[in-house]
């Protein structure tokens, strides 16, 4: 606002200080036809009148432009290039016009312009811009400035203002400066109707030139404009955006002819413009088809962190977004897919599975190739049309299973005892370290769940595959096939290397990198404030404290500063929720903030379901609004577990003796140096009965579930994606982008819209990785767990956690 508030002040300071340096000689240095309007102008050379248009998202990065004119066969040429938020302009004039006399010089010169604006949340804008222009002679050596402003209120609606060619100093005759006005009114994506005025120095506003220009966006991509003015001048240009494949990019060609009038003679010329975004062309598309490579290996990260070196790479919902985005992208032709090692959970490759069904729907085709053969390479590859294997690659589709590391003899000979009470006879978090093998209650939660979950994943891949039931399962008994096997039995269409699939599928289209793929058109033309979705993300383990968790993990307070942003910013929030839970204060805490952002902005909120949705992920979702899951996702958990690690049989071994001085006999209840005492343990039980009677209160509260019906669903039970809608602890079935369509809708935001991520993620690569010495993951997957779970007890108040086990379905 105060911005806003400060702009029309900026206007006045330098209107009036321009008409102090106000002179009757016009700049021979004139900018080319198709430049004059301030409010919206697509030419690469528009920063020369209005300097805002260098900071928009559609101009280009590097562009060249000619002109000629009647009367003389030189040419001018100019060269743009859009670079660290600058954007720098050079001219090289050949023949230069006497706008006075109406007659060509002698001279030839050079312009060296720069320009730098702001252009804020797209809808207001300053800018200035520097001149220097000169003449091979020497006479002329000049500096001037330009300053331009730009208010987009609404999408429809663009106003501009600009001054320009405003002397500052040097040799030869002083110019006078130009004023313009514009309105540019865009009542459909496809028209554009432009009004200007442009006033000299030293003319009346009576005598000042305006025009009125239409523009218009046919089908195949080409925008074709007129422009005529009250003294008979006219302009006409037209350009053509033509995809470049093997960046990304779109080069644009355009052609400008203009009339004369009493001053100007008759104007031709032509840019070509190489921009970084994707710009929508039929036409191109018709010409330039291109497949896609999509390498799947290691994990699709829900939320990305910035990296020193790297950049951000896509996360989940981009890489989902891009798929649905290539359905309708008549330019891409296919999909390669190249699996390695797919990380992903269960829900995430559903999520995938169901974007490529949507993309093969569109009438193109998918092509998988495996270098490793799971059950989840396997999944993902059963959403494509064709699948390969490389010669060297077994088969090895075996069903589901869940593993889970049970480390009691370990912490035993260490000393290391794992203290615990909770409340929920499924709540097995703490059997990892109390257990050497898994409850009876466990397996019957885990037998549940992957009866759940296999079944889904076989019958699809009969579905996909066209394969019988049998065979199938005399697949998963035998535990491997060789690729001559599979192939013969219909589980694969091929045997080959990668390179040999795209050689086949796609002998003549260029390939490009998923990575280098955007989406053409986008939001980059869309006038006014973009409205925008926020995703809030609620990853890895939950923990109690301030400041960054790092990329894995989530602290209450960054959660709650993410919120606060996202609900100030942003028109819906989404809660893309995939962690098992954590610290139980801290779910508190975030559940609340959710409710008190609600009621505060009044604001959409819409919940997603990632891989994990369980415990204090869970409790944390029980706000009344739609939760939509995934068959895949692991939800539930409503259960508590309280406790400490104790390192009594481990100081005793290592000699070492600690002692406390108390007043209270509670009050060195959780040192590490001892274990509980039954009188502490019941002290414990009490915290976890109080916290469990809030869980189960919080749930049917926020999901309306009837106290005689809470007992089956909580006591730490968790349940698959379709089984948690059935017994109404979620919603629906839809990953992240139904949950965010859904916001869209209920926010009343239309299709343009911008999705932004939360909380901002950062990394540093370790000396590890920078030279190649990460060890294999297998042997580290346990380290990595009990990790978690000290972290876990250690943010924790007092003990208390509402964490399940960790859990991988394989």
């Amino acid at each position: 606002m105060k911005r806003t508030f400060l702009l029309p002040i900026l206007i006045w300071t330098v209107f009036q200080s321009a008409n102090l340096m106000a002179h009757d000689t016009v700049n021979i240095f004139a900018a080319p036809p198709g430049t004059e309007n301030s409010s919206y102008s697509m030419h690469p050379l528009a920063g020369l009148v209005n300097p805002v248009f260098s900071e928009e998202e559609i101009s280009p990065i590097l562009a060249y432009a000619y002109t000629g004119a009647e009367g003389t066969e030189n040419l001018n040429h100019f060269f743009s290039l859009n670079i660290f938020g600058l954007n720098l302009i050079y001219g090289k004039y050949s023949y230069l016009f006497n706008y006075t006399s109406g007659s060509f010089m002698e001279e030839r010169g050079d312009l060296y312009h720069i320009n730098k604006a702001f252009l804020l949340k797209n809808t207001i804008g300053a800018g200035a811009g520097f001149t220097y222009i000169r003449t091979d002679d020497g006479e002329i050596k000049q500096k001037l400035y330009n300053v331009g402003f730009l208010y987009r209120p609404v999408k429809y609606l663009s106003l501009g203002y600009s001054l320009r060619d405003i002397y500052i100093g040097g040799t030869g005759p002083e110019t006078g400066y130009y004023e313009n006005y514009s309105v540019s009114l865009r009542p459909f994506r496809w028209l554009t109707l432009t009004g200007a005025l442009d006033k000299f120095s030293e003319s009346k506003y009576s005598d000042s030139d305006y025009s009125m220009t239409l523009e218009l966006n046919t089908p195949p991509g080409i925008t074709v404009r007129g422009s005529a003015g009250n003294n008979g001048y006219y302009t006409l240009s037209a350009e053509i955006p033509l995809d470049l494949s093997w960046n990304g990019g779109t080069f644009v060609p355009g052609y400008i002819h203009s009339s004369s009038d009493r001053n100007i003679k008759k104007q031709h010329g032509a840019y070509f413009a190489v921009t970084s975004e994707r710009r929508d062309s039929t036409l191109s598309r018709a010409i330039n088809k291109r497949d896609i490579v999509l390498k799947i290996d290691g994990q699709i990260k829900e939320n990305t962190a910035s990296s020193l070196f790297s950049g951000r790479s896509m996360n989940f919902q981009e890489v989902l977004s891009a798929i649905l985005s290539m359905s309708d992208d008549n330019s891409v032709g296919s999909i390669f897919l190249e699996i390695d090692n797919a990380e992903a959970g269960m829900a995430q490759i559903e999520e995938m599975r169901a974007a490529m069904a949507k993309f093969r729907r569109s009438g193109k085709k998918i092509y998988a190739q495996m270098n490793s053969a799971g059950n989840r390479e396997y999944y993902i590859a059963c959403a494509a049309d064709k699948i390969y294997i490389a010669p060297g690659t077994g088969f090895s589709i075996s069903g589901l299973s869940a593993q889970l590391y049970f480390i009691r003899e370990l912490l035993d000979k260490t000393g290391i005892r794992f203290e615990s009470v909770r409340y929920g006879k499924y709540k097995s978090f703490n059997e990892t370290f109390t257990r050497k093998t898994m409850s009876p209650e466990l397996r019957e939660n885990l037998e549940s769940i992957l009866t759940d979950l296999n079944s889904r994943f076989t019958k699809q891949i009969c579905t996909d595959r066209k394969i019988p039931m049998k065979t199938i399962e005399e697949a998963f008994n035998s535990g491997f096939l060789t690729p001559q096997s599979a192939q013969k039995l219909g589980f694969i269409d091929g045997i080959g290397y990668f390179d040999e699939l795209k050689k086949k599928f796609s002998p003549d289209n260029s390939i490009e990198k998923f990575s280098e793929y955007r989406k053409s058109g986008g939001i980059e033309g869309i006038w006014g404030p973009v409205p925008v979705i926020s995703v809030v993300h609620v990853d890895g383990t939950i923990l109690r404290g301030k400041g960054d968790a790092g990329a894995d993990n989530t602290t209450d307070s960054s959660f709650i500063s993410a919120l606060e942003r996202a609900f100030r910013n942003s028109g819906a929030v989404v809660i893309r929720v995939d962690s098992g839970g954590g610290s139980a204060a801290a779910s508190d805490f975030m559940l609340r903030s959710i409710k008190i952002m609600k009621e505060k902005y009044g604001k959409p909120v819409v919940f997603s379901f990632g891989n994990t949705a369980a415990s204090g992920g869970y409790y944390i979702s029980c706000t009344g609004d739609k939760i939509f899951t995934n068959p895949g996702t692991i939800t539930g958990s409503i259960g508590v577990i309280a406790g400490k690690i104790s390192l009594q049989g481990l100081y005793k071994k290592l000699g070492i003796n600690k002692e406390s001085v108390k007043l209270s006999p509670y009050a060195d209840i959780f040192t590490e140096s001892r274990d509980l005492t039954p009188e502490e343990k019941t002290v414990l039980q009490k915290s976890v009965d109080f916290t469990y009677r809030r869980f189960i209160s919080i749930a049917m509260e926020g999901r309306k579930i009837k106290k005689e019906n809470i007992d089956s669903l909580a006591q730490g039970r968790v349940f698959t994606g379709d089984q948690s809608i059935k017994n109404g602890l979620t919603d629906s079935n839809g990953g992240i982008l139904a949950a965010i369509e859904f916001a869209r809708i209920k926010a009343g935001i239309d299709e343009n819209f911008a999705v932004v991520h939360s909380p901002a993620k950062h990394s540093f690569p370790s000396m590890t990785g920078l030279f190649g010495l990460n060890a294999g993951k297998g042997g580290l997957e346990i380290l990595k767990k009990i990790k978690q779970t000290g972290d876990t007890v250690r943010a924790s108040e007092r003990g208390g956690y509402i964490v399940p086990y960790f859990i991988e379905i394989k």
